[in-house]
């Protein structure tokens, strides 16, 4: 299993649950065949929680990609809109070619996008839902890239609150999760992939001993099999 991992540092740290159901179409793919939910009692930012994820999963033998580690801010918001797909292109780009077990994207949204209380007026708002919409296409077209054995993790945060969407194969949590910890990802993620978990790695596993088997065509259950069909039925590929 390969893992892959966004960290979202957007305005409002809960994009996908406040959208209508006809946006963010993929965002919300994943929160039906996985799971998600707010970390409990955790402020740090979403690039944070994604790189100390990278870092403790590179601790316990994974190979481990980052892009965007360097985030440079814009000298205005076209310009930094055009970094963000410069990061995505890189991401497709690498992620189909090198040799790697966890790949972490760390993705800011543009300017007073990113920053909680700058999305208030009709006009920031829109601009907002607007970015969080071009979001949802990268991450389709980024989602292509991968395969059927791949766990996507998306981090948002903004302001006190942060959040978290999981899907993977052969996991067995679906819906909202509540009391999840940032450290809770990596031996969760290491025990989806067959890993062995290390005894000091910090946290707890989400899914300890409650792993079903996978098909064996798709590496997914067959819930999730049966999900997935439904959904690609719903977008017409099916």
């Amino acid at each position: 299993m390969k893992i892959l991992i966004i960290g979202w540092e957007v305005a409002s740290a809960e994009p996908w649950l406040d959208a209508e159901p006809e946006r963010l179409t993929n965002l919300r793919w994943l929160m039906e065949i996985g799971c998600y939910g707010r970390f409990e009692n955790s402020t740090e930012s979403a690039g944070v929680v994604a790189q100390t994820i990278g870092d403790q999963l590179a601790n316990a033998g994974k190979r481990v990609r980052v892009i965007g580690a360097a985030l440079a801010t814009g000298r205005n918001q076209d310009e930094e809109m055009q970094q963000s797909r410069q990061r995505f292109a890189e991401a497709r780009n690498l992620l189909p070619t090198a040799e790697w077990d966890c790949g972490v994207i760390l993705e800011r949204a543009p300017g007073s996008l990113s920053k909680i209380g700058n999305a208030t007026s009709d006009s920031s708002a829109d601009a907002l839902r607007g970015y969080a919409e071009r979001f949802d296409i990268e991450l389709s077209e980024l989602l292509a890239v991968g395969d059927d054995d791949t766990a996507i993790v998306i981090v948002s945060s903004g302001g006190a609150q942060s959040n978290f969407i999981l899907a993977a194969p052969r996991c067995p949590l679906h819906g909202e999760i509540e009391g999840a910890q940032p450290m809770d990802l990596a031996p969760t993620l290491l025990e989806l992939g067959g890993w062995s978990v290390p005894a000091a790695l910090p946290g707890k596993s989400l899914i300890a001993g409650r792993l079903s088997s996978p098909t064996e065509e798709t590496g997914y259950t067959d819930e999730e099999e049966t999900l997935v069909r439904e959904r690609l039925a719903g977008l017409g590929y099916i």
